[in-house]
């Protein structure tokens, strides 16, 4: 959760941009990547089961 915590939150707060990025909300900007599996039980899953990709709100690609 840490390693989630520090590319995304974390990170967004140490370049002062918490307002729209970092973490998903309305009115926030998010371009997402979703897997299938659950990153807290092994991050590999982020690498090798990619499901969807949004970008804009937009998917842009799911053919994984």
């Amino acid at each position: 959760m840490d390693a989630l915590r520090a590319g995304t939150s974390v990170a967004a707060k140490v370049l002062g941009v918490e307002k729209a990025f970092g973490t998903v909300e309305v009115g926030k900007v998010a371009d997402l990547v979703v897997v299938n599996g659950n990153p807290l039980e092994g991050m590999k899953v982020l690498l090798t089961s990619i499901a969807v990709v949004m970008q804009g709100g937009k998917v842009v690609r799911n053919d994984f």
